[in-house]
């Protein structure tokens, strides 16, 4: 979580705490069907996402859906979207949680918009990221990642494949420690957490250009 959203949800706490009042977590969505859809075209989120007939429209929809083992997250070819694509949920070993492509044409565009990420994974495992157009162009530079994986957890994460995807213009920008959390790829541990780790990470196949302040880092 972002810190100014950790100061955001405790100043929210403390003023509900003083009238009285019980704060309940937000909650999102678990995943219904195995392959979700996503097209910019002809889909909608009132769809239920379950095939290309009837697909969802929007980032904001994946984002508050938590995925399970073995989904598909396809998004149609020639299609774009733009900003930070955050998934929930996680896969397991030998079946991971697949973001990919459907249809023909052109490789799909998720543009970060200047986010810190265009795609972005925080404490999850066992994910695929493949066949996609991802940037995230700014005006300025600033810390931001095309892809972004962290992990603030004590353990190891495993099963981060990202693979086959043209990653380009990101503008990031070099801070005082390391691009670790901005890249083309970036993998982030939190320097408290000695023991955390990185298991089973394959970069296959992808092209960076113009990726900031690192490509792969």
């Amino acid at each position: 979580m972002r810190s100014w959203q950790r100061r955001l949800i405790a100043a929210t706490g403390s003023a509900a705490a003083a009238l009285g009042l019980v704060m309940l977590p937000a909650t999102t969505a678990h995943a219904a069907c195995t392959t979700y859809y996503v097209s910019s075209s002809s889909g909608s989120d009132s769809n239920d996402g379950c095939s290309s007939s009837t697909p969802w429209q929007t980032i904001s929809k994946v984002n508050s859906t938590t995925f399970t083992a073995g989904n598909q997250i396809l998004f149609q070819d020639g299609g774009s979207w733009t900003g930070e694509l955050q998934p929930q949920g996680s896969g397991s070993s030998g079946s991971p949680i697949v973001i990919s492509d459907y249809g023909s044409g052109a490789a799909p565009i998720l543009n970060g918009g200047g986010a810190a990420a265009t795609v972005y994974l925080k404490d999850q495992q066992y994910w695929t990221v493949q066949n996609l157009e991802i940037t995230n162009p700014a005006s300025s530079a600033a810390v931001r990642s095309g892809v972004q994986v962290q992990n603030t957890t004590s353990g190891t994460l495993n099963g981060i494949h990202i693979v086959n995807n043209n990653i380009h213009d990101v503008k990031g920008n070099w801070v005082s420690d390391q691009p670790s959390r901005s890249a083309g790829i970036g993998f982030d541990v939190t320097d408290g957490n000695t023991t955390s780790a990185w298991n089973d990470v394959l970069l296959q196949g992808n092209t960076l250009t113009h990726a900031d302040a690192a490509a792969i880092y």
